[in-house]
């Protein structure tokens, strides 16, 4: 796991086509594919967000973090 740092990063990250990037939005936890078509519009200055190259390890990070219930997967790249 690590924080992405910038549009630059994300952008890079997308292009790399591997992985699961979380959204920590105030009020909306959720993750998604990093080759969701919501991720290429967001914003890496507004809330933080973090790569895994693993489903696993996304997924125990979250549950951990927020509980089994404080975060979602998107409906969009599920």
């Amino acid at each position: 796991m690590r924080k992405v740092q910038s549009h630059a990063d994300l952008t890079e990250l997308i292009r790399q086509g591997d992985g699961y990037v979380f959204d920590d939005r105030a009020g909306r936890k959720m993750l998604h594919q990093v080759n969701c078509e919501s991720l290429e519009v967001m914003s890496t200055r507004a809330y933080d967000k973090f790569f895994f190259g693993d489903l696993n390890e996304a997924t125990q990070w979250a549950d951990n973090r927020y509980g089994r219930d404080g975060w979602e997967v998107c409906g969009r790249c599920r």
